[in-house]
């Protein structure tokens, strides 16, 4: 948090936690519903935080939770810290976002409203697949078809990065040398993966 108010000049927040006395109810309640759930779903719940005065709703927590959670990471009392801390870190960068003239050039609200239809439509798809589960036989025969239309011939792809032409005739002269290419993209390349 200190990086964030020292980065972008603001106070830092005030930051006050509501309905403190759920928690306990809260915990159990998650416990049993994850339990039982098959799917990670964001549950809203009933604490949410307040940042500046603004008040940030308890689901957004809930959803950072589960995406971690999603990702392998355990429900725990660290794992909701953290997702408090980004939340709190968000609303201050969002509430100053807000207040500056980016917030309102053309090309930010298009992105802001394709952003919010995307999340739309990929509920959407995401209940109609819960509501109209594929069979793993058909996902294999679209495979098989994909397949039989990209054909049999695979190609492997290898690259040297390199700042100029020079650099790279010198380097295709020593392939050409007989220079094995593995060992001159780890020498000379630029991109760290080669």
């Amino acid at each position: 948090m200190r990086f964030l108010t020292k980065i972008t000049g603001l106070p830092a927040p005030k930051v006050t936690p509501a309905s403190p006395g759920l928690r306990p109810f809260l915990a159990f309640f998650t416990l049993i519903g994850l339990t039982l759930m098959t799917a990670v779903v964001a549950q809203p719940a009933a604490s949410s935080l307040t940042v500046n005065g603004q008040t940030v709703p308890a689901g957004k927590v809930e959803l950072l939770v589960n995406a971690a959670m999603g990702a392998g990471q355990k429900d725990n009392a660290a794992l909701r810290a953290q997702a408090r801390e980004a939340l709190v870190q968000h609303e201050v960068l969002l509430q100053a976002a807000k207040k500056s003239p980016v917030s309102q050039e053309a090309a930010v609200q298009v992105q802001a409203q394709y952003n919010a239809e995307t999340t739309l439509v990929r509920a959407y798809l995401q209940q109609w697949l819960r509501q109209n589960p594929i069979a793993s036989d058909a996902v294999q025969k679209a495979y098989d078809e994909l397949k039989t239309q990209m054909g049999a011939q695979e190609v492997q792809i290898r690259h040297i990065l390199l700042a100029s032409l020079d650099e790279a005739a010198k380097v295709q002269a020593q392939i050409a040398a007989g220079g094995k290419f593995e060992d001159l993209a780890a020498s000379v390349s630029q991109d760290p993966s080669s």
